[in-house]
């Protein structure tokens, strides 16, 4: 009998709790990539471990972003989903010393997508706004701004970054299915001319990083589920009914 009440405790308790899952990490997917002011893609984490925001010599175009892709199809949404977090690892590039003054990036969560795949017909949300705001949620300004010394990949450092906005829109996160990708974008919100001098801006590690622990993630916390009044009555009717039964 003991068993049996035992048995009955962990039925009824299951049937109304959820455990704390803790903190979460969902690594980038492998579509991350940069796109242009002329909305083309010039690199992605298929050929390549990083990308720039800013601009480099042999992009005729000038100016570039960085895009992320996370595959968010396994967390949760509503009230469950606690705080959320986009992290990514960077250092300065060549040249960083040759930015213009107050050059400076901001990070944006652009939406979510059907699909992990990030072509030429992107929406405009993806494309580089060489402004100070642009389509999207902005998750931080100035996240990193050009250093007062020249530097040649001497800085390698991560950043998390969350706000409420950002929280909010994850837990009404499309569930029929169809949206199950999400996307960032790394925006650098001072203009850039094309052509000399080479790489100027930050470099973003992507998914294909070989450091594990360079590439980007998402981190999420999921809290514990509170039950219902009448759930807890339902579960004290279940108790009675086991210990009446023991009593027979």
């Amino acid at each position: 009998m003991k068993l049996q009440l035992a048995t009955a405790l962990v039925l009824v308790a299951g049937s109304f709790f959820s455990p704390a899952s803790g903190s979460v990490i969902l690594p980038g997917d492998t579509a991350d990539g940069d796109i242009n002011a002329n909305n083309v893609i010039v690199a992605n984490g298929l050929t390549r471990a990083w990308n720039i925001a800013g601009t480099r010599s042999t992009d005729a175009a000038g100016l570039r972003n960085v895009l992320f892709v996370f595959d968010v199809s396994t967390l949760p949404t509503g009230g469950s989903l606690e705080s959320i977090w986009f992290n990514a690892t960077y250092r300065e590039t060549w040249n960083n010393a040759a930015l213009p003054d107050g050059f400076a990036v901001d990070a944006y969560f652009v939406g979510f997508s059907s699909t992990a795949a990030l072509d030429n017909d992107v929406p405009a949300e993806m494309v580089h706004v060489a402004a100070d705001t642009g389509p999207g949620i902005k998750i931080a300004d100035d996240i990193l701004v050009k250093g007062s010394t020249p530097a040649n990949n001497t800085l390698i450092d991560e950043m998390g970054l969350g706000n409420a906005a950002f929280l909010t829109a994850m837990q009404g996160r499309a569930t029929d299915g169809t949206e199950n990708f999400a996307i960032f974008r790394i925006n650098p919100d001072v203009a850039l001319a094309p052509g000399a001098p080479g790489f100027r801006g930050f470099a973003f590690y992507q998914a294909n990083e070989p450091a594990e622990a360079n590439r980007p993630f998402l981190e999420y916390t999921e809290g514990v589920a509170i039950p219902e009044p009448s759930s807890v009555g339902l579960m004290s009717l279940g108790l009675l009914a086991v210990a009446k039964r023991r009593r027979r």
